[in-house]
């Protein structure tokens, strides 16, 4: 190894060195740094005294495999699932023809339960999409955000039983929210209502109220008896107050799936347990490396 104005010259590798010595003498080991314009990459090396092609080997392999893991890490953060219904409950009413209630499905390949809110996007047993997965309340909002918008933006509300009342978007979700979580509470329609409920839904978000089940069909029994018009009006008392947290999964393309809200989240992988594996996977490797190699750095 030859030291000359602050330069180690190592076989083919070049370091550019934070201190010099005099050519002849035995270094310490000394922090050095080698750049690499075509990669954008600065590696920090200790020369003299140890294996600095095992140090240049090591630091690349921590880099990539950081990069890799944040790269993961990203991806998990984008919230991107995929959604598969597979079937409607065995309870489902219909409403207007389509089921309405709970639907049986996987969250990526996680078994889960969804209730919908999309009443125009029509889909089928066994199909899949890619959704972005978000939340209620606060609801998720902006591009990769619920679909609906309240009384105004992109998907404004329609119903004229709601149009002039300057809903928002959250109210929006927590009247829809309220609707979802009496399903929920009821997993067998032992009430009857589902229909009522799924076409309020359907009836706030879209097109569900243009039909004649919308006043004209008495769901239920007794007590719980009520039209799909009756369960709007009753949503709106919890316009601004959501009670339950869901996932909301909304399609990444609105014409490929419906979007449902779901109690089941699906699993992802943490940023710290991606690091975590990162330096491990790199600590064995560099313990390997030391091991097994018997040629000294000249």
């Amino acid at each position: 190894m030859l030291i000359l104005n602050g330069l180690v010259t190592f076989r083919d590798w070049n370091v550019a060195c934070i201190k010099t010595h005099a050519a002849g003498v035995d270094p310490k080991p000394l922090l050095c740094t080698q750049m690499t314009p075509a990669a954008g990459i600065t590696i920090h090396y200790l020369v003299g005294g140890g294996r600095l092609e095992m140090y240049r080997r090591c630091g690349l392999a921590i880099a990539a495999t950081l990069l890799l893991a944040l790269g993961l890490a990203a991806t998990a953060f984008a919230g991107t699932v995929t959604i598969t219904f597979t079937s409607a409950s065995s309870y489902d009413n219909t409403y207007d023809g389509f089921y309405a209630g709970i639907y049986n499905g996987y969250v990526n390949n996680t078994p889960a339960q969804f209730v919908c809110d999309d009443f125009l996007t029509e889909i089928g047993d066994g199909q899949m999409w890619s959704a972005y997965s978000n939340i209620n309340n606060p609801v998720s909002s902006g591009p990769t955000g619920v679909k609906y918008t309240g009384s105004t933006g992109g998907f404004p509300i329609s119903n004229p039983q709601l149009v002039g009342l300057g809903l928002t978007q959250q109210q929006e979700y927590n009247m829809v929210t309220w609707l979802v979580q009496q399903i929920f509470n009821d997993p067998t329609n032992s009430k009857g209502d589902w229909g009522a409920l799924g076409g309020a839904i359907w009836a706030i978000t879209d097109g569900g109220w243009n039909n004649s089940d919308y006043t004209g069909t008495v769901y239920g029994s007794g007590a719980y008896s009520m039209t799909a018009y009756d369960a709007v009006q009753n949503s709106l008392a919890y316009m601004n107050a959501s009670s339950a947290l869901y996932h909301v999964y909304t399609p990444t393309v609105y014409a490929d799936g419906q979007e449902f809200f779901s109690p089941t989240s699906a699993a992802e992988p943490s940023v710290a347990l991606l690091l975590i594996l990162s330096v491990a996977l790199v600590g064995g490797w560099a313990l390997k490396r030391r091991s097994s190699s018997s040629s000294p750095v000249r």
